[in-house]
């Protein structure tokens, strides 16, 4: 492998990382089409780069990234496309039982759901639990994310019991690893979360819109953040205030 080769590689390198790195951050501004570009444009660049020396585990991470753009934009044909080159990759190079294989089937079981392939999207969101499990542990942040995407399903589905019990399943997981006790909004202000009872004539889960985390500033202001968790306890769920 001669010198100009070399340096062709370790630009090429160089540009994906920062391409990467903006389709992230176009992600999480909502510029999504911005980011499905830069993340297009990575892929390019690796299938340059990689006739001489294959960097399959970032082709992995770009059509995994791609994938959760696309979806992002309603575009579900071509996220399923990229997810099943993104796992196809990741079980290859990571094996069957790795954290980034399983990302690659939770986002799979989202796009069923998506897609109204609710059995389908069931499967693929036990098989990513049991990977995440597997490999982070049973109260890992991970698992809490797939259980209450999977919850979030089943409300679609009108299935309210099992929902709950997914729900709960996350709930609890965020409880013991204190991650909904404090939030940071926009500005970075920090919030404490707190439970009040359902006002709901029904003990258990409300509607998925009227579900969000009920936050008080710590000097004592108050404040509504909405957010997309749905988590909910047995006659008690967040509601805001």
């Amino acid at each position: 492998m001669d010198s100009a080769t070399v340096a062709d590689m370790a630009v090429g390198g160089t540009r994906v990382g920062v391409l990467l790195a903006r389709a992230k951050g176009f992600r999480a501004t909502g510029q999504y089409e911005d980011g499905v570009e830069c993340a297009r444009e990575a892929l390019t660049v690796l299938d340059l780069v990689t006739h001489v020396s294959p960097d399959v585990g970032a082709e992995g991470v770009a059509a995994n990234l791609m994938a959760e753009l696309l979806m992002l934009c309603g575009r579900y044909g071509e996220a399923d496309t990229h997810l099943r080159r993104a796992l196809a990759i990741r079980e290859a190079v990571e094996g069957f039982g790795s954290r980034n294989v399983a990302e690659t089937v939770h986002n799979m079981a989202r796009l069923a759901g998506y897609k109204g392939r609710y059995d389908e999207a069931e499967s693929l969101f036990q098989r990513a639990v049991d990977i995440r499990e597997g490999a982070l542990g049973v109260s890992c942040l991970e698992v809490a994310e797939t259980l209450n995407a999977w919850g979030e399903l089943l409300l679609r589905r009108l299935d309210i019991p099992r929902a709950e019990l997914q729900l709960r399943r996350a709930w609890a997981i965020w409880c013991a690893m204190k991650h909904v006790q404090r939030f940071l909004d926009g500005s970075g202000a920090c919030y404490t979360a707190s439970l009040r009872p359902c006002r709901s004539p029904h003990d258990g889960l409300r509607r998925r819109g009227d579900v969000c985390v009920a936050g008080k500033k710590k000097k004592g202001t108050r404040t509504r953040r909405k957010q997309r968790l749905c988590c909910a306890t047995w006659g008690n769920s967040l509601v805001s205030r």
